[in-house]
């Protein structure tokens, strides 16, 4: 796969985010995070919505146990995907295959998303939803 260079970075407490010259947000919760709550998910957006007005194909990565079950539902509603083209996210765990099935189920998130066990099956994926 080609190889693409960082644009625009930002590291928060316990989430870090990477916007890749092919137009892929790369946003990775950090290793012993414990709980992902509501006031993180506000923090991150503040600065999404900083960088203007744009939409981006979003790749998660880390440990979706840790998201809380309020994160999840905003996670998946038309307020929190309005800079949002797809979501695509990359479990390493069973657990995190049965939530990432859940919130698949039960928030019925808005945009195109997926889950996969394979980060290039995940990015081609994302690539197939950008807008030229």
């Amino acid at each position: 796969m080609k190889q693409t260079t960082v644009k625009i970075k930002k590291d928060f407490e316990k989430i870090s985010f990477r916007l890749k010259s092919n137009g892929i947000m790369n946003i990775t919760l950090k290793e012993n995070v414990s709980l992902f709550t509501l006031s993180d998910l506000e923090e991150t957006m503040e600065w999404v919505v900083s960088l203007g007005d744009q939409k981006y194909l979003n790749l998660y990565e880390g440990n979706f146990s840790a998201a809380d079950a309020l994160v999840r539902e905003k996670s998946a509603s038309i307020e929190e995907n309005k800079y949002t083209i797809a979501d695509a996210f990359v479990v390493k765990n069973t657990s995190d295959r049965m939530i990432g099935d859940f919130y698949m189920q039960f928030n019925k998130p808005c945009k195109p998303t997926k889950i996969f066990d394979d980060r290039e099956e995940a990015i081609k994926w994302l690539l197939s939803h950008q807008k030229y």
